[in-house]
């Protein structure tokens, strides 16, 4: 018996049939917290989801975007220049002069094509070079180009090659309390017609990230008015002044700017601690995390929990939103295996704390459900790949649209589906099946069962093709 989180194939039903397409669902391993909207503190889950049905709005026809292509070349650059150079793209009413907040932009190397989707209109084009990757852009005089739908406009752009010029100094983030520390200060140069957005740099700002150091230096730029912002991050987020200090830089020439930031108490705080197994047989390997619901709402499940994994005996790390929550630790045999359940905790946080919570999760043996998974209908010339089984906890049903995160699921190309990690406790059996034409589906009438810690429940369950 082997375990599939996510579906082979791409989901697809044939009229008439008899359950519900199989669903896609992914948790990312690549983040070590993630959201989930729901906690169930019973002993047979702990976190899910809730579906969604989305309304597409009427079609609209649009026009025909048209293109703007062509090469850039950066004329006078010494021996061995390297850079990004394209254009940056503008409507024309929106600023007669100098950048818009948001523009477009495509990119290429020097000499290389670049090409850029514009919707029809009068756009005002920039060519850009800058050197280094992300290095501050040097820009171009504007040219006013008249898309037309579904148009090709060709554009072949010089743009002069300048000798840079260099911003440096100290950047110092005060008043960090020693518990958080900084993970990285940053500093963003943009052009003074190119602030950042909402803390977000644009195409043209150049930043120097620090580790360890106060000192930046960006020896990139271009001759003119910059903008500097400060930015840094901690486990707790990220930063960034919204006010920057203004720099006016000669052509080839070093400024010195001291910059400074106030630390800012974050509206987050920071849950850490160990989940412990206690109980557990030599040999026994399992994945450990916490999740948490907000305090003062429904038991099981809560519409906004959050999450994280670790390892067993590793330190977790878990940032939420200040206030109480209820928390509890848990273990699971395998991935989407079910959760095995710690007592609910309940915690108070403050806006920026950190506070060290460990959790204990006695052992309990695995229920195992073996099903025989039985497809009745089946049309001539039709194979079975293979027979599924989810099972859901009781708290957490399977709705036919998305399944929930903490359902199980097995699959089998011969024989019965078994799956042997799951808690004692209710649970929700929903067959299915893929057949060898692509159809996938899963039941949504499930059959409820009770199952012992340590003990094989065997069932029969049928689902029509």
């Amino acid at each position: 018996m082997s375990m599939r989180a996510v579906p082979r194939r791409a989901s697809r039903i044939a009229a008439g049939g008899a359950g519900a397409p199989v669903p896609r669902r992914r948790r990312s391993r690549l983040l070590r917290t993630v959201l989930v909207p729901v906690l169930a503190v019973a002993a047979t889950g702990l976190l899910g989801v809730v579906g969604a049905t989305v309304t597409a709005a009427p079609a609209v026809a649009q026009p025909a975007d048209g293109q703007i292509t062509g090469t850039v070349v950066v004329s006078g650059a010494p021996a061995g220049f390297e850079g990004e150079v394209g254009v940056v793209a503008c409507p024309s009413t929106v600023r007669p002069t100098g950048l818009c907040a948001d523009p477009l932009y495509a990119v290429s190397g020097s000499g290389g094509t670049y090409t850029l989707s514009l919707s029809p209109g009068n756009w005002q084009i920039n060519t850009f070079y800058s050197v280094g990757y992300q290095g501050g852009s040097y820009v171009g005089r504007p040219r006013e180009v008249t898309i037309a739908p579904g148009a090709v406009v060709r554009l072949n752009i010089r743009v002069r090659y300048q000798v840079p010029s260099t911003v440096q100094g100290t950047a110092t983030v005060t008043g960090v309390p020693s518990q958080v520390g900084l993970v990285q200060t940053e500093v963003t140069a943009c052009p003074l017609d190119s602030p950042m957005v909402d803390g977000v740099p644009g195409p043209l700002c150049a930043t120097d990230y620090l580790s360890g150091t106060d000192q930046y230096s960006i020896p990139t730029l271009s001759k003119g008015t910059w903008l500097l912002y400060v930015g840094y991050y901690t486990i707790l987020g990220s930063f960034t002044a919204p006010t920057p200090t203004t720099v006016v830089l000669r052509a080839g020439a070093t400024a010195t700017e001291d910059l400074a930031i106030p630390y800012q108490t974050p509206s987050e705080a920071l849950v850490e601690g160990t989940v412990t197994i206690t109980g557990a047989p030599a040999g026994f390997t399992a994945e450990a995390g916490v999740g948490g619901c907000p305090a003062g709402g429904p038991a099981a499940p809560c519409p906004d929990p959050q999450y994280t994994l670790s390892d067993v005996g590793d330190t977790y790390q878990l940032v939420l939103p200040a206030g109480p929550w209820d928390l509890a630790g848990f273990y699971e045999l395998q991935f989407f295996g079910g959760q095995f359940l710690s007592a609910v905790q309940p915690v108070d946080l403050a806006p920026g704390s950190i506070v060290d919570l460990n959790f204990t999760v006695p052992y309990a043996p695995p229920a195992t459900v073996r099903a025989t998974v039985t497809v009745t209908g089946l049309p001539a010339g039709q194979i079975l790949e293979d027979t599924l089984l989810y099972a859901c906890p009781a708290d957490s049903p399977y709705d036919g649209t998305v399944l929930p995160i903490e359902c199980v699921t097995g699959y089998s190309q011969s024989g019965p589906v078994v799956i042997n990690t799951l808690p004692a406790g209710t649970w929700l059996l929903y067959p299915g099946f893929y057949s060898s034409s692509g159809l996938q589906v899963v039941g949504t009438t499930p059959v409820t069962v009770k199952l012992k810690a340590g003990h094989t429940r065997r069932v029969d369950l049928d689902i029509g093709y």
